[in-house]
């Protein structure tokens, strides 16, 4: 790839790089299809959800955390999962008019 009193920029590429360049390859090939990864981050979600569901139900049962700012931050970290959730599974779950 180099050029006779030419760029020799090339010729320290990359055949791969070179192919990024081009568009002809945009990174590494996917192992997994997109359904595959939302269904991942779907599962993690899920757990995250669980594991503050198991949080929150301890703080509610000490005196002190039934009124505490820390159980309000972890619901609404929990209301949030659970959008993310319900998106995340509508994409998955296409909506057919039958």
């Amino acid at each position: 790839m180099k050029r006779r009193g030419g760029n020799i920029v090339a010729a320290t590429l990359t055949r791969g790089a070179m192919r990024d360049m081009t568009g002809e390859n945009a990174g590494p090939p996917n192992l997994m299809g997109e359904e595959d990864v939302l269904r991942l981050k779907l599962d993690e979600l899920r757990s995250r959800h669980r594991a503050l569901d198991d949080a929150i139900s301890a703080l509610e049962a000490t005196v002190a955390g039934r009124s505490s700012l820390d159980l309000r931050r972890l619901k609404k970290q929990k209301l949030a999962l659970k959008d993310e959730i319900r998106r995340l599974s509508d994409i998955l779950t296409p909506d057919i008019i039958a």
